[in-house]
C-alpha cells in the first residue's frame, strides 16, 4: 500500500523542526568551520542543450558516460574543497597508468560510478586529514543517503559528521540551494565551447564526436569550474537555507561580499 503524501502544513512543520535541529548543531561553530557535501552526476559527453530541446543532431547518440562529483563548501564560501570524483573504472585508460592523485585529482571507483559507503569513508578520511593538517575542527553536514552512513568505530579527530533530517534536504541543504546549479551552469559553458571547437567534425560526418571528451579532461573542467564559483554565491545559498544563526549568516554574507569575481 502506498504511503500517503505529507500535507503542506505537515511538510512545512517537518522542515521547520529540522531547521531548528540543524540550527542547534551549527550554533557551536564559526561559519568558516561548517561544511556541506553533496554529490551530482556529470554526463560529460552529453549535449548541454538537452533541457532546451529534445531533438538531437542527425547522426548523434545520447551519451551515457557519467562521473559522480562530490562538492563541498563551507558556510562563508571561503573554502571550496576540490571535487571528489567517483567513476566506474578503477584504472581509466585516459589516466595513462597513473593514479587520480598522481594527476591532481581525488578519484575512486564503483561499479555504477555512484558514491557508496566504502568510498564515503575514504572521502571522510581525506577531509579529516586535510582539517587536521590545518589544525581545524569542523562540522560536516550531509543528507541521509544510505551511502553516507559512517561506521560506529570510525574515529574522525577533526570532523564532526551530522545528517540533515530526512525529507528536508530540498529546503535545508546549501548545495541544493543554488551552489550545484551554479557549478552546472558554468560547466555547460565549457561543454558548449568545446563543441564549437569540434564543429568541423560535424561537417565531415562525425556528429557523434561533437561533445566527445575524455573523462580526464572532463574532470579538469569540473575542478576549474568549481574553483570559479563565486564566494558570494556560496555564502548567499547557505544563508537562504536558514540553518545558520542569523548573525552568523549575515557575517558569512558580508565575507562573501568581499570576494571580487
Amino acid at each position: 500500500m502506498a504511503r500517503p503524501l505529507l500535507s503542506r502544513p505537515s511538510k512545512f512543520k517537518k522542515v521547520e523542526e529540522g531547521r531548528k535541529k540543524v540550527l542547534h548543531e551549527t550554533s557551536g561553530y564559526n561559519s568558516s568551520d561548517i561544511y556541506n557535501m553533496d554529490e551530482t552526476a556529470f554526463f560529460f559527453c552529453l549535449s548541454p542543450h538537452r533541457s532546451i530541446t529534445r531533438n538531437r543532431l542527425p547522426g548523434t547518440k545520447k551519451s551515457k558516460k557519467r562521473i559522480t562529483v562530490a562538492l563541498t563548501t563551507n558556510a562563508d564560501g571561503s573554502d571550496l574543497v576540490d571535487p571528489f570524483f567517483v567513476g566506474s573504472a578503477k584504472q581509466p585508460r585516459c589516466f595513462g597508468g597513473l593514479s587520480g592523485r598522481d594527476l591532481g585529482f581525488e578519484y575512486q571507483a564503483s561499479k555504477k560510478a555512484w558514491m557508496n559507503g566504502q568510498i564515503f569513508l575514504t572521502y571522510l578520511s581525506d577531509l579529516n586529514e586535510r582539517m587536521a593538517a590545518a589544525n581545524r575542527k569542523v562540522l560536516l553536514l550531509v543528507d541521509n543517503a544510505p551511502s553516507h552512513k559512517a561506521d560506529d568505530d570510525l574515529h574522525l579527530s577533526n570532523v564532526e559528521l551530522k545528517m540533515l533530517p530526512k525529507n528536508t534536504t530540498a529546503h535545508l541543504q546549501p548545495q541544493d540551494a543554488g551552489i550545484i546549479a551554479s557549478f552546472k551552469a558554468k560547466v555547460k559553458q565549457l561543454q558548449l565551447q568545446h563543441a564549437l571547437e569540434q564543429i568541423n567534425s560535424v561537417m565531415t560526418g562525425r556528429q557523434d564526436k561533437l561533445y566527445e571528451v575524455s573523462m580526464l579532461e572532463a574532470m579538469g573542467w569540473a575542478r576549474d569550474t568549481w574553483r570559479s564559483v563565486a564566494q558570494t554565491t556560496v555564502a548567499n545559498c547557505w544563508a537562504r537555507t536558514g540553518i545558520l544563526d542569523c548573525d552568523l549568516a549575515a557575517f558569512g554574507q558580508r565575507m562573501g561580499d568581499l570576494h571580487i569575481e
